[in-house]
């Protein structure tokens, strides 16, 4: 398994970490009350362009749309 490893402002992190951070953040968004499940939209930007599909593939089902932007 190739892990990809970014440098961000704390040290090296891998894209594995990006997206268990990520999913972390996404199940606590869908046990918000005010939050409807059944429409998620995840955006990443940057590195996230990387993470946000990743997520979506690992989640089917808790995202109704991804939205990406690079530059």
């Amino acid at each position: 398994m190739i892990r990809r490893t970014l440098l961000d402002s704390k040290g090296n992190i891998t894209v594995d970490e990006l997206k268990q951070d990520a999913e972390k953040v996404l199940d606590v968004l869908i046990q918000q009350p005010e939050v409807d499940v059944n429409h998620v939209t995840l955006i990443g930007h940057r590195e996230g362009t990387i993470v946000v599909p990743r997520v979506a593939i690992d989640n089917p089902g808790k995202l109704d749309n991804i939205v990406l932007m690079g530059q």
